[in-house]
Parts: C-alpha cells; structure tokens; sequence
C-alpha cells in the first residue's frame, strides 16, 4: 500500500491552524493512493506549474475563453495533460467557469474557461 504523506491521496483535511509539511493539490499534481496513479503524477509534477502558466496564457489571449481541450489544442499537448491542470487552475482561483458551453472532443458540452482576475504578476 502507498502511504499517503505527500497529501494527493484524499486524506482529511488538516486541523484548523496547521498545515502541512509537504507540497499539496493544486500546487502539485492530485493523485489517488495508487502506485500508478502515484508515479503519473510525479511524472507531471516538475512540468506542472509552465503547463498551468501555458494554459493560463491562452486563456488569457483568448477573445471568449477556452474549453480544457481547446487549450489543449493551442498549447500543443493532450486533453490527459492539459485538463488537469485546468482543473488546479481552478482550484487555485485563476479561472473561472464563463458560464458559456462548448462541445468538447467527445461531443458532450465544457466549460468555457476565463480569467478570474487573480492572475499574480
């Protein structure tokens, strides 16, 4: 069994006041408490943080917002990658959900993803 120290794997929250002492989600890749699920996100988690400033930077050109797999597309890299760091993005209160719907890849309707205004400088 994985332990679970590094805090990807879902453990409960800290107690009021204390923090953790090791990087958690969404500064560093989530990850069940799997060996694979493990090793992918340390395979990710050096890359992480230019591939959330890429999709940042997109979404930030873009005239109406991006889906996750249309930012995707204009970063160069796959839906796998690139929607999970939607996902810290807006975790991190970087971005917000447009309201707007677009068909994604398999059809069914995203978000439209824009900037929330706290884009540190």
């Amino acid at each position: 069994m994985i332990d679970d120290l590094d805090g990807r794997g879902g453990h409960p929250p800290h107690p009021r006041g204390q923090t953790s002492l090791f990087p958690e989600y969404p500064d560093v890749p989530a990850a069940r408490p799997t060996d694979t699920s493990m090793l992918a996100a340390d395979g990710v988690a050096e890359d992480a943080p230019d591939g959330r400033r890429l999709v940042v930077d997109v979404i930030t050109a873009s005239v109406s917002g991006l889906t996750a797999d249309q930012a995707a597309e204009e970063i160069g890299r796959t839906v796998l990658y690139t929607r999970p760091r939607v996902a810290e993005l807006k975790r991190q209160g970087l971005i917000i959900d447009s309201g707007e719907r677009r068909e994604n890849l398999s059809g069914r309707p995203a978000i439209v993803w824009i900037i929330s205004g706290a884009i540190p400088s």
